[in-house]
C-alpha cells in the first residue's frame, strides 16, 4: 500500500487503486497513526488528535469502533499496549520518502555533485501535492507534524536554490524565489539567495536594494538589524568580492540538519515551489 500525507490524505492499494477513507473521524484516526507510523499511539493521544480539547465522553469506545471500521479497508493496523499502531514500509509513506531524498540530496550537494543533488531535491519537492494533511483538522501531534514537514519542505527548496545558484542558473533562481519571498518578507535566508542571484546575474544595484529593503523591514517590524551573515554578504557585494562570482562558488550546506533554523516563523508555502 501507499500512504500520502504531503497534501490531502490518500491511500492506494498494491494495485494502485484508491482506498476510500471518506469519514472525517476515520481520516483523523489514520493521520494520527501515520504521523507515528510503526509506533504505538496510546488511546489518550489518539483522542487528543481526533477531537482536540473537547472529546466526547464516549471517545474511547468511539476510537475502538473507528479502528474496527478502518481495518476493513486497511489491514495494517495492530493493537499494541494501550493503543494502536500502523505498519508502514519506509517506501510506502511519502513523508518518509521525502525525508530520505532530502538527506541524500544534501549529501550530494555537500560532496559537490550538483547535477545529482538537483535531481534528487527536485524529486523530493515533486512529492508534495499541497499542504501537509490538507483538509484534516490539525490537533496536537498533527499540528506538530504539519509544522515539521513544512519546515523540511522549505529546507529542500532553499538548498535546491543553492544548487541552482552553484550551477549558474541565476534567472531560474530569481523566478522561483519571487512568489516565495512575497509571503516571507522577513526571511533573511531568502534575501541572501536573492542577493546572490542578482549579483551573479550582473544586477549589483538591485542586490543592494534587496538588502536595504530587508534591513528597513527588520528594523521597522522587529526592531533588529540583519543577521551578521547577511551584513557580511552585503559588504562583499559592495566590495565586488571576486569570490562571489561564478557557478563554482557554493553557499554552505549543513551536514546533517534538514530542519531550518530561522529567526522568522515559517508559514505555509503551498503551490509556491514550482
Amino acid at each position: 500500500m501507499d500512504f500520502r500525507m504531503l497534501g490531502p490524505l490518500e491511500v492506494t492499494d498494491d494495485s494502485g487503486e484508491p482506498v476510500p477513507v471518506n469519514r472525517k473521524k476515520h481520516r483523523q484516526l489514520l493521520a494520527t497513526l501515520l504521523v507515528r507510523a510503526n509506533s504505538v499511539v496510546p488511546f489518550g493521544r489518539m483522542v487528543d488528535n481526533i477531537w482536540g480539547d473537547v472529546p466526547p465522553r464516549s471517545a474511547r469506545g468511539n476510537v475502538k469502533t473507528y479502528v474496527s471500521q478502518l481495518r476493513q479497508r486497511i489491514d495494517r493496523i495492530e493493537t499494541g499496549g494501550d493503543g494502536y499502531r500502523i505498519r508502514v514500509g519506509e517506501h510506502e509513506l511519502d513523508s518518509c520518502v521525502f525525508d530520505a531524498l532530502l538527506r541524500r540530496g544534501l549529501r550530494q550537494f555537500t560532496e559537490g555533485h550538483l547535477t545529482e543533488a538537483a535531481q534528487i531535491l527536485e524529486e523530493a519537492l515533486d512529492l508534495w501535492r499541497g499542504d501537509v494533511l490538507q483538509g484534516t483538522s490539525l490537533y496536537n501531534d498533527l499540528a506538530l507534524a504539519h509544522t515539521h514537514l513544512d519546515e523540511q519542505r522549505f529546507t529542500c527548496f532553499k538548498h535546491l536554490m543553492d544548487v541552482r545558484l552553484a550551477q549558474g542558473r541565476h534567472s531560474e533562481v530569481l523566478a522561483r524565489l519571487r512568489p516565495v519571498m512575497g509571503s516571507h518578507l522577513l526571511h533573511e535566508q531568502l534575501c541572501g539567495l536573492q542577493m546572490m542571484a542578482l549579483y551573479r546575474d550582473g544586477r549589483c544595484a538591485e542586490a543592494l536594494v534587496s538588502y536595504e529593503d530587508m534591513r528597513a523591514r527588520l528594523a521597522g517590524e522587529l526592531g533588529v538589524d540583519p543577521s551578521p551573515e547577511l551584513q557580511q554578504l552585503h559588504l562583499r557585494i559592495l566590495a565586488h568580492d571576486p569570490k562571489l562570482s561564478g557557478p563554482s562558488v557554493r553557499l554552505p550546506v549543513p551536514q546533517e540538519s534538514p530542519g531550518l533554523p530561522s529567526r522568522i516563523p515559517l508559514t505555509h508555502l503551498s503551490g509556491q515551489y514550482t
